[in-house]
């Protein structure tokens, strides 16, 4: 009877806290009153196979005292559902020196009745936990994380923290070194040394390959910072250890405002990480300013293919014109967002398609039309002049650039004399190979090029000697001045120069004064564009100049 009345007690004790470290030893206590046991140390393992993490194994001493005989051991082991085991260790007193038959009997029902509701409870628990976690590396994943910092909301006030968004720049080239599998491994060390740099009430995630977020005390964020820049690890390779720097760009986003939301912990670090990331900073704090920046900036994103699907893109064309008759000579095509009826500036939208590489689509799309307008003119009789359409240097990465301006203009029945391929001068010298390549091969399609804004490059009097081009244009920097100088008529009375001794086209951009006018006049350099004359006009616009031939230059009072 005593067994029964035992038995009834310890589930009633369990069954209701299976998680309680505390009411499992309140129970084991009960036990010890009526069985003369010193100790009773328990381990709870589950598979490792069903984890994202290399164990799962928890120990309890739920009993110890010094009257305890080492000999007398007793262990009940139980599989938990196939799903790992649990095994008590009971140990009797000095004073009985080992358990009666009756007596382990008796023990091994009550141990089992608590490896069910205990061992239960851990199967669950380590499931779910399994289900909040990154397989590889054991940190919360997505949804874990959230439902981690919602439990740290409710617990202690959110205003105190920041969000952390990073990513490890350049792990390729670690996994290049160690390989895949060791790559992993290094993963899995970082994501444990994070874990075990954070307090209890805050919590690290992983989101999958290099990204990891963060919830961090404002308090202690400078910490984590600094934790982060210098954090050194090591990778394994032909049995040897081998220091390796990880690097992170950090986007952070202070949850100070009283509206945080729980998908706001993520997507705002991550708005910040993003712009670290485009602007190559390791740390961008997320303001109010900078937050509409880069929500204005992913709308554009979001908008772009519907916008281009519409026909909101439109080109504009600015006239370029001779400053000796006023002729009208040619006409540069502009990217121009009509959307619902406004015109978009292109410094809101060309800047971030640059940065996401839509540019490029945009660029075919602008030299398309100006193909169909070109053909039009043509055929309603219009004589035309030759108008420059421009290609971002996203494009030079594209093999087949000029197989395909020279098909798109053949497509047309263009004659070529009538389209000029604008190129910007490159800032990087490890560009120049590529527009080296494609300058020659747009020679060999007999299309014309052009350099944009000559002068502001990584070399400019490079540029005349190693590539092949038809036209320069010279930044408007080079006559934005208030006043002209004998070096300013040195500087730019050499590049006219030598535009000419090459038999190189020359175009000065932004003349918008007679005293700039003036200046190219002195020294021979006629072709210009600029507001003086127009500003990008749309296309019907542009068909009605084109008709007149060019503008009377009283009427502008040259």
């Amino acid at each position: 009877m005593i067994k029964n009345k035992v038995i009834d007690n310890v589930v009633n004790m369990i069954k209701d806290h299976p998680e309680s470290v505390e009411a499992n030893k309140k129970a084991v206590a009960y036990i010890a009153e009526y069985y003369p046991i010193g100790r009773i140390i328990v381990e709870i393992h589950v598979n490792v196979s069903l984890l994202p993490f290399d164990s799962d194994a928890s120990y309890y001493n739920l009993l110890d005292s010094d009257n305890v005989s080492e000999a007398g051991e007793y262990i009940v082991d139980m599989p938990l559902q196939d799903c790992g085991r649990i095994v008590s260790r009971i140990f009797p007193t000095k004073d009985a020196g080992e358990f009666t038959e009756e007596q382990k009997s008796d023990i091994h029902i009550i141990a089992t009745m608590f490896h069910f509701y205990t061992g239960q409870y851990k199967i669950m628990s380590s499931l779910k936990r399994a289900t909040m976690s990154n397989y590889m590396s054991g940190l919360y994943n997505p949804k874990g994380y959230i439902i981690k910092c919602i439990e740290i909301s409710h617990r202690y006030n959110i205003h105190d923290y920041d969000s952390c968004y990073f990513n490890i720049k350049g792990f390729g080239l670690a996994n290049n070194i160690f390989g895949s599998h060791e790559g992993d491994n290094i993963i899995k060390r970082y994501a444990k040394d994070l874990n075990n740099f954070i307090n209890d009430d805050e919590v690290v995630g992983h989101l999958g390959g290099d990204n990891f977020v963060a919830l961090i005390r404002r308090t202690r964020m400078d910490d984590f910072l600094d934790y982060l820049l210098n954090y050194t690890g090591y990778g394994i390779k032909n049995g040897k250890q081998k220091e390796v720097k990880l690097s992170v760009a950090i986007g952070i986003s202070p949850l100070s405002r009283e509206d945080v939301k729980p998908n706001d912990i993520i997507s705002e670090a991550s708005l910040a990480l993003s712009y670290a990331r485009q602007t190559k900073q390791d740390i961008v704090v997320l303001n109010d300013e900078l937050k509409n920046k880069l929500y204005h900036r992913k709308q554009i994103e979001e908008t772009f293919d519907k916008a281009m699907e519409h026909g909101e893109f439109v080109p504009f064309y600015q006239p370029k014109v001779d400053i000796r008759s006023g002729k009208l000579v040619g006409a540069e095509a502009l990217s121009r967002w009509i959307r619902n009826g406004n015109l978009i500036s292109p410094a809101e939208f060309i800047p971030v398609l640059e940065q996401n590489g839509s540019i490029t689509d945009l660029d075919f799309y602008i030299f398309e039309e100006t193909c169909k307008n070109l053909a039009r003119w043509e055929k309603d009789g219009i004589e035309l002049v030759p108008i420059s359409v421009n290609f971002s240097r996203k494009h030079l990465d594209d093999d087949n650039l000029a197989d395909r301006i020279n098909q798109i203009i053949t497509r047309h029945g263009i004659d070529k004399k009538y389209i000029v391929a604008e190129i910007t001068e490159t800032v990087d010298y490890d560009e120049k190979e590529l527009m080296t390549k494609f300058l020659e091969k747009m020679q060999l399609y007999k299309i014309k090029t052009s350099i944009d804004d000559f002068g502001t490059g990584y070399s400019s009097l490079g540029v005349l000697r190693d590539f092949e081009i038809n036209e320069i244009k010279v930044d408007r920097s080079f006559i934005n001045r208030p006043k002209f100088l004998d070096s300013d008529r040195i500087i730019v009375g050499s590049i006219v120069n030598m535009a000419k001794q090459l038999n190189l086209d020359i175009i000065t951009e932004g003349v918008e004064n007679k005293e700039q006018v003036d200046f190219l006049n002195s020294l021979e350099c006629y072709y210009v564009q600029g507001f003086l004359f127009d500003k990008p006009l749309p296309k019907d616009e542009f068909e009605k100049r084109l008709k007149i031939g060019g503008y009377d230059l009283a009427i502008k009072e040259l």
